[in-house]
This record gives C-alpha cells, structure tokens and sequence, in this order.
C-alpha cells in the first residue's frame, strides 16, 4: 500500500508492536539521510508518538485518520 503522507498528518499505528497508537508525521525520509548514517529511505516518517517518543516508521506501518 503506497499512500501519501504529508507533514502534520494523524496516523494510526499498524506496525504490531505498538498497533493501535496514534502519532503525528513530523518528518519524511530522504535519500540519502544527512550524515545520520542511518538507511532511512523516501518510504520511511519520523513520527511523534502521544507519549513523546520519535520513531521512525516504514509508510505500509502508518495509516492516516
């Protein structure tokens, strides 16, 4: 599932361990990542979780609300 994410939007967790939790989109992936060294891709968000935590999320992992 390749859906569009904007920055700002309400996603609901898919991804098993945390399903269900609800999150904002605070910054999509880019290719290559700015000397994080991490392998973040175009089809990965960093999203603020309701507990304050940023995760990084693959996109089939999220789905808007």
């Amino acid at each position: 599932m390749n859906q569009q994410l904007e920055i700002g939007d309400l996603v609901k967790i898919l991804y098993l361990p945390m399903s269900g939790d609800f999150g904002i989109v605070i910054k999509q992936g880019t290719d290559p990542v700015d000397g994080t060294g991490l392998n973040i891709n175009v089809t990965e968000c960093l999203v603020r979780l309701t507990d304050g935590r940023k995760v990084w999320f693959r996109t089939e992992e999220l789905i808007n609300v």
